[in-house]
Formats: C-alpha cells, structure tokens, sequence
C-alpha cells in the first residue's frame, strides 16, 4: 500500500464523509451516540433504543412475527416461565400468557416458530424441545431424552432449516437443536418436524463446547455459538456445513449465549463481554463492539425488514432501530452498466459503498489506520501508519479496492470519461487520460475528489491488499 496510499486516504475520506473529528454513517466509530429513548445504552450514530416490551423477566428466546409484534418466553421469575405474546409498547401481566405459568416449562433457553404456526421451545432444565400453539394452551414434550435416547439431553437452541440447507442428514423444514450435553455427547440435532424424529448433524469433538444458539444467514450460512469450552474462560461461533463439517468462525469470546444474523447483509451479532454486543461484519473476520451498557441478555432476534434488533435484557425487550443504510442492509450502489448506475457520481458511489457492500473498514484496526492517516500531509507519513496498523491498513485496501474497482468502476473513470483529483504526489498526467497505472489529476484544494482510475490502478490495488 506504500505508493498509492496518500492517494487512496484522500479518496475514502472525501468518499466517505471522514474527517479528524469522525466519521459520518455507517462508518462511524463504535461509541459515538445520538439522542435516543434509552439513554444508558451506547450505539453507533444513526441508531436509538427504545423499550418494547417491559416488565418480563428474563426474556430468553425471541421469536419475530412482525416489526410490531414477537413471542417471548422467560427463563424464570416470580410466576414461574411463560410463552407472551408481545406487542409494541406493551408491559407484560400474568394474563398476557399464552403458555400454563410454571410447569411443564421448568428454564426454558430459545423460542423458534415452526410450521403449522406452532412455537418451538428449548428448555435445557426439563430436557424437552416443547411444542406450543401460536394461539396458546399447554407446552406438549415434542422432543425428549426418550425419543434421543440420550439421558444427557439438553437443549437450548432451536431453528428451522431454510431452503438452501440441505444435506445428507439434514432437510430444509427441519429444526436444528442445539444439544448442550456434557462431556462428548454435545450435539447439533437435525429434527423432522412432521414426526418428531431427532438425527444427529454433528457431534462430540468437533464441538469444544455444548453448543447454545443455532442461527441461520441469508446465505444458508449455520452459525453456532458454543458454551465454554472446559478449562477455559472463553468461548467461540463456529459454522456448520449441511454434511456436518465445522469450522471455527470467531474464537475466545469472554462470554456466551446471545446469537443473530442480519437477515439481508448477513452480518452476525452476539454478546461478546458483560453487557456488551459485538458484530462480525459480512465479508471480513475480525468482530468489533457494536453497543455497550446494554444490561444482561441471553437472547437477540432481527425483525424480518432487518431494520430492528430486538434485546432480552433483564426484564424487558429492547429495540436497536435503524434504517437500511445505518445497517447496510441491501444498499446497491451501482447496477454495473455505464448508462444506468445508480449514483450519479463517483463520490457518491463510493460514499454509498462504504455503507454497504464494502464495509471492511468498520473494524477498530481500520478506523486506528484512519485515524493516524488523516493527520498526515505527505505519502511518507500515510505509508508509516500503514506499518504502525498493518491489519488495519489491509482492511482500509480491501475497501478502496471494494468501492472504486468492484462496485463503481463506470463512475469512477473506467470506461471513461475521467474525473478528477487533487494530486497528491502520484505520477500524474495533465490531460484528459489516464495511462497505465496513472491518475489524471488536476490541481484542486484539500479533499475536492474526482479520479480516473484505471483498470491497471485497481489491478495495482488489489494486488497490494491482498
């Protein structure tokens, strides 16, 4: 990154709305906050909480109906655990059950709805998956130590198996189970729907821990947050292939339990510390903290939209609210013909980009390099942030190379007609084209943006973040 990287920093910042003192949208660093509802919690800017639902306690599985209504069920309270169905604004009295209060719900852990609007309940306590109807009545043992075989069964997760999860012991409709067993027994169950029947999807070693939550991606991606593995403080997520195969997808998390994939853009979101939720954005590796001073919670479900987050923190059900562009969430910055993109401009392109689709920079380590980069005045010193945060530095090429070359090649320059730039200190030409590896520049004050990137330049890019 060392030639091109003054170039490169001028472009994202004045792309992306960067400036010494922050950054604007989605880009903007974890912490800074804007007026909101629920004033003790801290989120990125364009985001605010509100109160739900309120007065239930331990709220630990989340099923969204709608952005206006969910189910809840509680792991314990004074009443004993219940199924609620909870509506906006809505505080929760003993006659909003839908489920028998206390018994046969001894500590239910995760709520999934299921075909037939039925609802799905994990409780590890009772060693049952329950079945309840949407219209409410008594909890019916769907799945249990019986039908496993298994006394040591435990479960905690359930999820229905999308269309695109498909395998040799598995089937689209059915639920997975997260078996959070002891010792090699630990599980990830594939359940018929229809029948009840339970087949095993992947077990023992391959888990380091019992598995907790099973959530599905929009990609049919399988993420399973683990319990903590034994002789030690940290857990982890790992995926699950639809043959069985696992792999580690983000390792020594300091806590447990909470697990959510937004439903359009695919990022994943979790409890990552004490009272702290982090988010692994799409496409990158590296988790980042998201909000912090959320209270305890063990459970998070997206709305369908994807534009709300919905919390089970200690006695109530929090709303993250944002809107498509604060999430990223299916922001399409240019249709990829010369003629009909959707940004009518460079700038714009990649502003949206950066947003979106190529938010590899989200990450702390990015934001540090940006951080240093911005109070530089010459190559030399952009290139020695680029050695101070290398991963960072990485993250930030991944982006450029995402926004100028991937998703706004027609109007970024290549094909033509060129913009243009402010020089800053590359090889530049003063005319109207661009050569090889060259940008057409022409003189302009701080941050006035334009460029004619070639296909060379991108090539030169890529190969430099790679």
């Amino acid at each position: 990154m060392r030639d091109l990287v003054g170039f490169v920093v001028v472009f994202a910042f004045a792309a992306t709305g960067c400036t010494q003192t922050g950054c604007s949208g989605r880009g903007a660093g974890v912490g800074q906050t804007v007026p909101r509802q629920i004033s003790d919690i801290d989120l990125p800017e364009g985001f605010a909480a509100f109160v739900f639902y309120g007065g239930i306690p331990a709220p630990d599985g989340i099923v969204v109906v709608s952005d206006e209504t969910l189910y809840v069920v509680n792991e314990w309270g004074p009443d004993g655990p219940f199924v609620v169905r909870a509506a906006r604004g809505g505080t929760y009295s003993t006659d909003d059950a839908l489920s028998k209060i206390g018994r046969p719900l001894v500590g239910p852990d995760d709520l999934e709805a299921g075909a037939g609007k039925q609802l799905f309940i994990a409780d590890g306590q009772a060693r049952t998956v329950f079945r309840l109807p949407r219209s409410g009545g008594i909890p019916i043992p769907f799945v249990t130590r019986e039908t496993t075989g298994l006394d040591s069964f435990n479960p905690f997760g359930v999820e229905v198996v999308p269309p695109s999860f498909d395998g040799p012991s598995v089937d689209p409709g059915d639920l997975i189970v997260a078996d959070n067993a002891y010792g090699t027994g630990r599980r990830l169950w594939a359940v018929n729907q229809a029948t009840g029947l339970p087949t095993v999807l992947a077990q023992g070693s391959v888990f380091e821990g019992g598995p907790l939550r099973a959530e599905f991606g929009p990609d049919g991606t399988l993420y399973v947050f683990e319990n903590f593995r034994p002789g030690r403080k940290s857990t982890r997520i790992v995926t699950v292939a639809s043959d069985g195969t696992v792999t580690p997808f983000v390792e020594d998390i300091p806590a447990r339990g909470a697990l959510a994939v937004h439903p359009k853009n695919g990022d994943v979101y979790f409890g990552c510390g004490t009272e702290v939720l982090c988010r692994v954005v799409s496409g990158t590796t590296t988790p980042e903290q998201f909000a912090s001073s959320v209270g305890s919670f063990q459970s998070l479900e997206f709305s369908p939209s994807g534009l709300s987050l919905f919390i089970g923190a200690v006695d109530r059900v929090i709303e993250i609210r944002g809107d498509e562009q604060t999430w990223g969430a299916g922001l399409q910055c240019d249709d990829g013909t010369q003629a009909g993109y959707d940004s009518a401009t460079c700038e714009a392109c990649v502003a949206c980009s950066a947003k979106g689709p190529c938010r590899q920079c989200n990450a702390q380590s990015c934001q540090d390099f940006l951080g240093c980069a911005l109070s530089c005045t010459d190559v030399a010193c952009t290139a020695d942030c680029a050695d101070r945060y290398p991963a960072g530095a990485h993250l930030f090429g991944q982006s450029l190379v995402c926004g100028l070359c991937d998703k706004c090649p027609n109007n970024c320059g290549f094909p033509p007609p060129p913009f243009w730039c402010d020089s800053v200190g590359l090889p530049c030409v003063q005319n109207d084209e661009c050569t090889g590896s060259q940008v057409c520049c022409r003189a302009g004050g701080p941050f006035m943006l334009g460029a004619c990137v070639t296909q060379a330049v991108c090539d030169e890019l890529r190969a430099r973040s790679n």
